[in-house]
């Protein structure tokens, strides 16, 4: 008997595949990607450290969340003050840039409480991540964590930390702390403590950390991938043009997308973290043991 959620997802996901790379395993079904994969109890939330980022490398996964019914949120951490491409917006881009992230987001299904944003200076994220700041003011992090816990996240999206910008990197440290935080039986006062169940890098424009590939093939650092229709990549490409005064900053940007092109549609790539690995000590004590044993370790 075939399974009725699997033909939910056939149906609803037509044209969409999951992959895990490493495994060279392909189907319809988001576990391949989300592990135990619940449509009834998942969310996904999307860190971007400026507005435009989780559109550039997240954006399918934005409109699969969509798709599967789950809800998605974007939450944004810069206010893009640097973006000015002339000299008369230096004092309005932010607002600018907050009127077009709206409807660039808007354009792949998200309404603005869908937005939520830290309004932190460009190249200053680094600065305001720490929970207690110069004059007792609260870093970012409280925010993060409380804004994981309300909307309950479970499924969280992280920017590449690996030489892509100084806030990008600041912003990978953000979520893969306060992501390994939330379910925790601290600061409960922030918002009743929720579990995310996953956490994954997404590439806004570079190659992904090799040390997080370690034993998979050198060309392959991501171990997961979604491959959607053209049309997907279209109300992509349509969100991002909604960016206008960020057209000369993004234009190489955008031209690269058509690199993502393979025989069934457009990929995007993502790679698992584990925000808080364990320890195992089994190794160790195998070593040790055959050390006491007067055994010659060979490393």
């Amino acid at each position: 008997m075939v399974n009725s959620v699997e033909v939910w997802y056939e149906k609803r996901m037509n044209g969409v595949w999951f992959l895990d790379l490493w495994q060279a395993k392909c189907n319809q079904d988001p576990a391949t990607v989300f592990p135990d994969w619940n449509p009834r109890e998942d969310r996904i939330g999307i860190l971007s450290p400026h507005d435009d980022d989780a559109l550039l490398g997240a954006g399918y996964a934005i409109l699969a969340g969509r798709e599967l019914g789950v809800a998605v949120c974007v939450m944004v951490v810069c206010n893009g003050c640097a973006g000015y491409s002339t000299a008369e917006q230096k004092f309005s881009i932010v607002e600018i840039r907050r009127r077009e992230t709206l409807e660039a987001y808007s354009r792949l299904g998200l309404a603005p409480e869908d937005i939520h944003r830290f309004d932190v200076p460009d190249f200053s994220a680094a600065a305001r991540i720490p929970w207690e700041l110069p004059g007792n003011e609260e870093g970012i992090i409280a925010d993060l964590i409380a804004e994981l816990r309300r909307r309950r996240v479970t499924r969280f999206f992280i920017p590449n930390g690996y030489r892509e910008h100084l806030d990008h990197e600041a912003v990978y440290d953000l979520g893969r702390y306060a992501s390994s935080q939330t379910g925790d039986a601290i600061l409960v006062d922030y918002a009743e403590p929720f579990a995310v169940r996953s956490v994954h890098v997404y590439s806004v424009w570079g190659d992904f950390p090799p040390a997080l590939a370690e034993g998979a093939p050198p060309e392959l650092r991501a171990n997961k991938a979604v491959v959607v229709p053209q049309g997907w990549e279209e109300k992509v490409r349509d969100g991002i043009r909604a960016f206008r005064s960020q057209g000369a900053i993004i234009e190489n940007l955008a031209k690269a997308r058509e690199g993502r092109g393979c025989s069934e549609g457009f990929l995007e790539l993502y790679q698992d973290l584990d925000p808080r690995p364990n320890l195992d000590y089994g190794p160790y004590v195998s070593a040790v043991n055959r050390i006491l044993r007067g055994q010659v370790l060979k490393i």
